[in-house]
């Protein structure tokens, strides 16, 4: 399969399946980029928090 320019498959006239999900890869929209900058800094914060939450751990063993 050749990848032809997005202004080449729009001047076709016709999106196959395999053309929509290229574009839609390809074109990453500023919303996009922004929901996942959201979604970093919220990670980010909620790993630097539980650095100072309370910590336990519980084992089990067993001794001959």
């Amino acid at each position: 399969m050749t990848a032809a320019s997005p202004a080449a498959v729009w001047a076709a006239g016709t999106l196959t399946l395999d053309d929509c999900i290229r574009l839609a890869l390809e074109a990453r929209s500023s919303a996009t980029v922004a929901r996942r900058q959201v979604q970093i800094a919220h990670y980010g914060f909620k790993q630097t928090r539980a650095a100072f939450l309370p910590q336990s751990r519980i084992g089990s063993g067993f001794v001959i």
